[in-house]
């Protein structure tokens, strides 16, 4: 049997508009948060309104980059602002980085980190690499996570392992690679990758 359907797409006013009303209600939901989690003495409460303060950011960074690539292009920006979009995602993972790095170097015990990955036992580079692999970032955003690991007391080369892995090992990496390799050869390159990233955390650990 026949049938007929549409589907119906959202108009640019409509994306500006969901963009701006979940931007209000995430701002009012911190607001919220904030005031009642210092009037509970809450430590729960301020660590969410926190947590939402990055959604905000990231609602407004992709709020900036979708108007940036509506621009046309003019003279001295031929090609328009059609790379918006990456250097707004490109922000986003340093700012990400960079409270990764904050809450870690605030709350995370002094000890922590020289405890589990500073021993020196062989264990803790591809400890270091296993730990990498759910985080997504670039190398500019993870050089502020790398800078605290040093600070806590992690071998450079240790530190620089858990780098690699987290720009060359990530799951959502694999999930791009996926659209254009067979699962085989994703494991192939992950295994070999990590294969190096290893060797190089291990290197650099016995020359500095």
């Amino acid at each position: 049997m026949a049938h007929n359907h549409s589907h119906t797409i959202a108009s640019p006013n409509d994306i500006n508009r969901s963009f701006m009303v979940g931007i209000a209600l995430n701002i009012i939901y911190v607001i919220v948060e904030i005031i009642y989690g210092f009037q509970q003495n809450s430590t729960s409460l301020l660590s969410d309104a926190a947590h939402n303060v990055g959604d905000i950011s990231g609602l407004l960074l992709a709020f900036l980059a979708f108007r940036l690539i509506k621009i046309k292009s003019n003279d001295t920006f031929t090609y328009g602002f059609k790379k918006g979009s990456i250097v707004a995602s490109f922000i986003n993972s340093v700012l990400l980085a960079f409270a990764i790095g904050a809450a870690m170097h605030g709350y995370v015990p002094e000890n922590f980190f020289g405890q589990y990955l500073g021993g020196g036992q062989w264990w803790t580079v591809p400890l270091a690499v296993i730990l990498a692999v759910p985080m997504y970032a670039n190398a500019a955003g993870i050089l502020l996570v790398i800078q605290v690991f040093v600070a806590k007391g992690v071998p450079l080369g240790t530190a620089i392992a858990f780098m690699m892995a987290t720009v060359g090992l990530s799951i959502p990496e694999a999930t791009l690679l996926k659209k254009v390799m067979t699962i085989k050869l994703i494991a192939i390159f992950f295994g070999v990758v990590t294969q190096f990233i290893i060797l190089s955390g291990y290197l650099f650990n016995i020359l500095l």
